[in-house]
């Protein structure tokens, strides 16, 4: 990750899949991938490059697509990097609201 993470874990999270490829899989259990694109507090998304799979079978193409986020449990990548970075930025904001601080 480019720097340290701030105080927001919404702009967190949407600087690190923001341009990625995704998988979204829609409560009706029908999935689209595509590059995220955009990406807001409710978790709709807007993908580019989309594609539609109906039991793992490629069924349909969309170029754009946008998806309500009441719709849908969404998979995005993630690497060690970003996953440690994660992992940095919750710990540093349970310390700064809680009692617990570290010693030493």
């Amino acid at each position: 990750m480019s720097g340290t993470p701030n105080s927001d874990p919404t702009s967190f999270l949407k600087n690190e899949i923001i341009g990625k490829p995704v998988t979204i899989k829609l409560n009706s259990g029908v999935e689209y991938r595509g590059i995220l694109t955009c990406l807001d507090g409710y978790m709709n998304a807007v993908l580019e490059q989309t594609k539609e799979f109906v039991d793992g079978a490629q069924t349909g193409y969309f170029g754009d697509a946008f998806i309500r986020g009441n719709n849908a449990k969404a998979s995005f990548p993630i690497n060690q990097k970003t996953l440690l970075s994660l992992i940095y930025f919750l710990f540093n904001q349970l310390l700064s609201s809680s009692s617990i601080r570290s010693v030493g």
